[in-house]
């Protein structure tokens, strides 16, 4: 194995112990504030299309985010997974419409429609992972999935979303990596600089 896929799952066995190390009232106090602060941020307001994640029982929720945003009506899509290593998001317009797809996530269902084109403007992502560091430089889970649809549409507003534990100075990056623009923990909402935008 590589050296700098050596390093990334090291990384990543660090940032999933300590994810575990949490209790899970420590987990849920921890996702609300998350979820707060998001919704509080000039990029959540500022958005009219908003492309949210389901999380797993490990990830930080988006549940109620999802709630808030329809409450707020904005266009809310959520991903799909497609062969390949490939994914599209497709609107939601509420929860019930979630069911168990790729790897136990839940996922739109059929009659979700897929949100073929994605404005220029207006536009925000809300992308996981395991830890993120302060170039907007994201540890994933190895699928590489987010980076192929960030290299897709340039135009998103990438944010990247974690607890600040999981914050680094640096993380191992490659060529085919997107970083994200801002980064939202429980603490605080930041303009990345350093991001490459």
């Amino acid at each position: 194995m590589p050296e700098q896929q050596t390093k990334k799952e090291q990384l990543r066995q660090y940032y999933r112990t300590l994810r575990k190390e949490r209790t899970a009232q420590e987990k849920q106090q921890l996702d609300l504030a998350m979820q707060e602060r998001f919704c509080a941020s000039a990029c959540y307001r500022n958005s009219n299309v908003l492309l949210l994640y389901a999380a797993t029982i490990a990830e930080p929720e988006t549940e109620w985010i999802l709630s808030q945003a329809l409450q707020d009506e904005k266009i809310v899509g959520l991903p799909k997974c497609l062969p390949e290593r490939q994914m599209v998001f497709c609107q939601v317009t509420n929860s019930q419409q979630l069911h168990r797809g790729a790897y136990g996530i839940l996922e739109p269902d059929a009659a979700c429609p897929t949100l073929e084109s994605l404005p220029e403007t207006g536009c925000v992502c809300l992308v996981p992972g395991l830890a993120f560091d302060r170039a907007g430089y994201r540890l994933g889970y190895g699928g590489g999935y987010y980076d192929r649809f960030l290299q897709q549409h340039p135009q998103l507003i990438r944010v990247g979303y974690c607890p600040s534990m999981h914050v680094a100075e640096t993380l191992p990056r490659e060529e085919t990596d997107c970083p994200v623009q801002y980064l939202i923990t429980e603490q605080t909402e930041e303009e990345l600089y350093g991001s490459g935008t």
